[in-house]
């Protein structure tokens, strides 16, 4: 990672596009972009040079351009593919040499949890499922009952609206 100094000095370098903003907040702010963006001084370099001395840019296009011009010479590394999965409790143990980081261990009727944390943060219901039971059935919710067991005929209607006309 590169210091923040080093970024903004190749924040202040972009000064001579068109459109770059002026105020030293905002420069700061494309200074911590680069420090992000950036792994070494060389791929910092390469992007100052990129942008500020090429002349292949002469308009600045605001920080999703910075990047997208970043990723074109190094590619993205926020894509999907480029993340490692952490999980929805946290990184899975996937050394784990029983379950492979599964934190099922056997098969079928035999199947346990692992001590891993795979394991102990498995949810009950996968437990379930791989050890070959069907998922739990839906509670049937009761029909509404009528109140009268006969249907509305066209006479119930016509004697209700008379009933009311008086």
């Amino acid at each position: 990672m590169i210091s923040i100094l080093k970024a903004l000095e190749i924040a202040e370098a972009m000064a001579v596009l068109v459109d770059y903003p002026r105020p030293s907040k905002a420069v700061e702010k494309i200074a911590e972009q680069i420090k992000g963006l950036c792994k070494t001084e060389d791929e910092a370099d390469w992007l100052c040079a990129e942008i500020a001395q090429n002349g292949r840019h002469a308009r600045w296009g605001g920080p999703a351009w910075l990047k997208a011009v970043y990723d074109e010479r190094f590619g993205a590394t926020d894509r999907p593919e480029c993340r490692t999965f952490v999980g929805l409790a946290g990184p899975v143990d996937a050394a784990c040499e029983k379950c492979g980081g599964f934190g099922i261990r056997g098969e079928g009727q035999g199947a346990n949890r692992c001590e891993c944390v795979a394991g102990v943060t498995l949810p009950e219901i996968l437990l379930q499922l791989a050890r070959g039971r069907s998922s739990p059935a839906v509670v049937d919710t009761p029909s509404p009952v009528a109140v009268s067991a006969d249907p509305i005929t066209q006479a119930d209607i016509d004697a209700a609206v008379a009933a009311r006309g008086k």
